[in-house]
């Protein structure tokens, strides 16, 4: 099992891409104050999941927070080869969406990211956070070990 690197980036993971001509404009290196190394964007053929692979993350129920992590490992094998993106939760007895489980640390999906590289904090400027939602779009913050 590889074991954690030094190096934190920072996804802002999109379900729709943006506009094209607002990702360049946007003035990502304000939106987190902290710092960090480079960006970058990118578009995805089709949905994908983010989560933190190096290091891990937990999955668990919406309702009763029982441990779902077999469960969803063997849902987003089977959604990644055409099923659907739904996983039956043994400890609510109610299918759910897999975007709709509780992920530690926070996963997405999504067709569009904005990755920011070697991040130095994880604060963003609230102001901007809120422009981004406004001219991009709804994201979701996922904080992700790199090899």
């Amino acid at each position: 099992m590889p074991r954690p690197s030094h190096r934190l980036d920072l996804v802002l993971v999109f379900v729709d891409p943006p506009p094209k001509q607002a990702v360049p404009q946007f003035p990502w290196r304000q939106l987190l104050p902290a710092g960090f190394d480079d960006w970058r964007a990118v578009l995805f053929e089709r949905e994908q999941f983010v989560a933190n692979h190096q290091g891990g993350f937990r999955v668990s129920c919406p309702g009763p927070g029982g441990n779902l992590a077999p469960q969803f490992s063997k849902a987003l094998s089977a959604w990644r080869h055409g099923a659907q993106r739904r996983v039956q939760c043994p400890h609510c007895q109610q299918s759910h969406d897999l975007a709709e489980l509780a992920f530690a640390p926070q996963a997405a999906f999504g067709r569009f990211a904005v990755e920011l590289h070697d991040v130095v904090g994880i604060e963003l400027d609230a102001g901007l956070q809120q422009r981004a939602m406004r001219d991009l779009g709804p994201f979701s913050l996922v904080l992700r070990r790199v090899g």
